[in-house]
């Protein structure tokens, strides 16, 4: 069951003193910083099942922008299972499902355009995982289903590993006429020792990367590299190294993400003792996160979130990625297996997040869009501030005088004067700002602002008994 639209916390909702919130934030300081905070709250442990019924309303007079992201698959082939540390949902390659698939999202796509036919379409992203994988065949099916949102001057982005990115790809891609033009690639590092431990050695060779880029340069398609920072005994110069080769070849963002590895993760390194043992403390890969991010800003960078750093001398800055860590301005739709969206209607009716089903098999065997949903959530008003709080973390800066937070921010005053009383966040007369060690703990700030909340559906039997990141 859901939360009903209130404007006060429940009676029964737990109080906690300024000293149960500062141990409670101690220990998340010593934990894992998964560095990220890709969906902010909730994550998948507290949403419940889809209800078979559709929920999406057929009249959204809303004029709110909106994403539109597409997992065109979860097939992966790396040598090394998950590349050794991936955690992200992924099946063994099956070409031949390729195409019917692509013709399910586009179909899909084709169904829910017309709810949002008055909708401008900020950004489109394929990815991610993989998403290159995809076949021309295929992705000119999902562009294709891209058209019934009527997109125009919009961001295309396409994620992917180096190898797999063609002219004949890039082509179709800048062909569509849709607007500017990005690849995304995993790159993770430019060492060929760690490239092989992650099985990524003819995937994402340094050679590879050059090559991906020189095409996209070429079309004047906007590239992006995603580096990982912190690998078991990595030395900081190894790092730095990675960071400047980016520079040298010219990319016009690098992505950095602090390596997310613990005990009891499925994934093959998890179960390696001699990985874990070599990992960095917090306060190590801090000290290493901070001289990467001293190198971009210095380099003639801009950090435009807590990962994304670009050039300031690019013609246009990316939209994808701040607009969709502003849930309070703009909408998302997601198309695919696994896919993430999150859609608020305003005053008249509650806020909505929902997953699809991240089998393929599942996603192909749902048979209208409402049944492609696996888990769904829906938003308090509270929850409304929480969501946005902990999703526009990731934009740095956080404006507390428009929408949910301008109304119920007071709800959290006793984690956000704790936060601040540790050196994590800012309060200005109109904004909420990260600290740079904030940044690096952003993780253990918003799951403090989401520890209450938590243990309110945790006492209620609201979420699964698993431990999450925000329990």
């Amino acid at each position: 069951m859901f939360f009903k639209r209130s404007a006060r916390l429940p009676a029964e909702f737990p109080t906690a003193t300024p000293d149960e919130l500062r141990a409670e934030l101690r220990r998340r300081l010593g934990g894992v910083q998964r560095h990220r905070l890709l969906q902010g709250f909730p994550m998948a442990p507290m949403m419940g099942p889809a209800p078979r019924a559709p929920i999406i309303q057929p009249d959204d007079r809303q004029h709110r922008p909106m994403l539109i992201g597409v997992l065109p698959h979860t097939f992966c082939v790396p040598a090394v299972k998950g590349c050794g540390f991936c955690t992200f949902p992924h099946d063994a390659l099956k070409s031949s499902q390729m195409v019917p698939l692509a013709t399910s999202i586009a179909r899909r796509m084709g169904l829910q355009a017309r709810s949002f036919q008055h909708r401008r379409i900020a950004g489109i992203y394929l990815g991610g995982g993989t998403a290159n994988l995809t076949p021309l065949p295929a992705l000119g099916i999902i562009l294709g289903g891209l058209m019934a949102f009527r997109p125009q001057e919009t961001e295309l982005t396409l994620e992917g590993v180096p190898r797999f990115f063609t002219a004949e790809q890039l082509d179709l891609l800048t062909g569509a006429g849709l607007g500017r033009v990005r690849i995304s690639m995993g790159v993770q590092t430019f060492d060929p020792g760690w490239l092989t431990k992650m099985g990524r050695q003819n995937i994402g060779s340094p050679e590879q990367v050059a090559a991906a880029v020189a095409l996209a340069q070429k079309r004047s398609v906007g590239t992006s590299v995603d580096l990982l920072l912190n690998l078991p005994g990595q030395p900081r110069a190894a790092m730095l190294s990675d960071i400047q080769h980016a520079i040298d070849l010219g990319v016009d963002q690098i992505c950095l993400y602090h390596l997310v590895l613990r005990s009891g993760l499925p994934v093959p390194w998890a179960q390696d003792p001699a990985m874990l043992d070599a990992l960095p403390d917090n306060t190590t890969a801090h000290d290493s996160w901070r001289a990467a991010r001293t190198l971009l800003l210095s380099s003639g960078f801009e950090q435009r979130t807590l990962t994304n750093f670009e050039r300031s001398t690019a013609p246009e800055q990316f939209t994808y990625e701040p607009h969709s860590f502003r849930p309070h301005t703009c909408d998302a739709l997601g198309f695919g297996p696994g896919a993430i969206s999150g859609i608020n209607f305003g005053t008249q009716s509650q806020a909505l997040k929902w997953i699809n089903h991240a089998s393929v098999d599942d996603y192909l065997s749902s048979s209208s869009f409402s049944h492609s949903m696996e888990r769904i959530y829906a938003y308090s008003p509270f929850e409304d501030a929480l969501m946005q709080l902990t999703r526009g973390l990731a934009m740095l800066h956080i404006p507390t005088e428009e929408g949910a937070l301008a109304a119920q921010i007071a709800v959290f005053e006793p984690e956000l004067a704790v936060l601040e009383e540790a050196g994590l966040l800012c309060r200005g007369a109109a904004a909420l700002s990260l600290t740079e060690r904030g940044m690096f703990f952003a993780d253990s700030v918003a799951g403090l602002l989401a520890w209450r909340t938590v243990q309110y559906r945790n006492a209620a039997g609201r979420n699964e008994p698993a431990r999450h990141p925000m329990g």
